[in-house]
């Protein structure tokens, strides 16, 4: 989760979203990371919460119900 000026963006973490792997890191100093782990951000969050307004945006209800528990029954009754 993310927030920024009371929109809270929210990415579901999967097994297959933590790489292990060596890279190579470019910076001020250049060097090889030792397959330290690192989460893979997508380019579009799965839900974004609008604070001020009190919306709750998503693509698939799939994909948000493991995070937020209920969020299935809420939508069933909603449309």
């Amino acid at each position: 989760m993310s927030v920024q000026d009371n929109v809270y963006f929210f990415q579901r973490i999967l097994k297959h979203s933590i790489m292990m792997k060596k890279r190579i890191t470019l910076g001020d100093t250049i060097r090889l990371d030792q397959g330290e782990r690192s989460i893979v951000i997508n380019s579009t969050p799965d839900a974004i919460y609008v604070k001020d307004d009190d919306i709750l945006y998503f693509k698939k209800l799939s994909t948000i119900s493991p995070i937020f528990k209920g969020i299935d029954e809420l939508y069933r009754e909603a449309t």
